[in-house]
């Protein structure tokens, strides 16, 4: 049976077997979030990209 997640991108509520999610269109691998290798943390998507550029300090 399918879980309801929240998506750490947008905060909507996406079935555990969604491919995406249907507010955000956030892909499976970012709705859960992403481990952060520094802190051990999970960060949306979106925040994780920006640190991998360089654009956060």
């Amino acid at each position: 049976m399918a879980d309801l997640l929240k998506c750490m991108e947008c905060g909507g509520m996406v079935s555990s077997e969604a491919y995406k999610c249907p507010h955000c269109n956030t892909g499976r691998d970012g709705i859960r979030g992403v481990n952060c290798t520094i802190c051990g943390g999970f960060l949306k998507f979106s925040e994780a990209r920006h640190i991998k550029l360089g654009e956060y300090s």
